[in-house]
């Protein structure tokens, strides 16, 4: 019995467990509402014009909230089943842009959280991450250097002929504000 007790990896086996056990507890409780799957008048109108093409030249200008940001999450993750993410909350300040959400991976549920910054480079929205985490603890530099290249790479908008061209994107209090051209 001695002999287990003073072995290194036992104990590197015991601690992963019990803060894996600790970080499953800790996010048990977190509860964040579910929002309706809908897109907000604005954005559906947006949606119609971009499927019809026939807006090219025109200029836009779009303010979504926190709320409709949340139902068109909401909604756009209804459309694909496969993405383990659901109850998405969203929150824009003048610095940031704050997101939250229940991750679903093996049948246990874990919370998430991100906080990342807009603008706009070339007419393409640009999302910096600035912090994620999950079940309350932020993710390592590394890590999210990591995800902020990969995300970048799948993204890469740049290249993509997109159905809009951004002049503006800024965040205000509970709100984000668009402007460009469809194309």
């Amino acid at each position: 019995m001695k002999r287990i007790w003073r072995r290194k990896h036992l104990w590197i086996v015991l601690v992963l467990l019990v803060a894996n056990g600790l970080a499953w507890l800790r996010s048990g409780g977190t509860t964040l509402p579910e929002v309706e799957p809908r897109l907000s008048p604005e954005i559906a109108a947006m949606r119609e014009k971009v499927i019809a093409g026939q807006s090219v030249g025109e200029s836009f200008t779009i303010t979504i909230t926190d709320q409709e940001a949340a139902e068109a999450t909401a909604w756009y993750l209804g459309r694909y089943p496969r993405i383990p993410f659901s109850h998405p909350w969203v929150h824009f300040s003048p610095d940031s842009i704050r997101g939250e959400g229940l991750v679903t991976m093996f049948g246990l549920r874990a919370p998430v959280y991100g906080r990342a910054r807009v603008g706009v480079r070339n007419g393409v929205p640009v999302v910096t991450f600035l912090e994620l985490g999950v079940a309350g603890v932020p993710l390592p530099g590394w890590m999210l250097q990591a995800i902020q290249s990969e995300a970048e790479a799948q993204f890469d908008f740049e290249h993509r002929d997109l159905p809009l061209v951004f002049t503006r994107l800024e965040s205000g209090e509970g709100m984000l504000t668009g402007e460009g051209v469809y194309r």
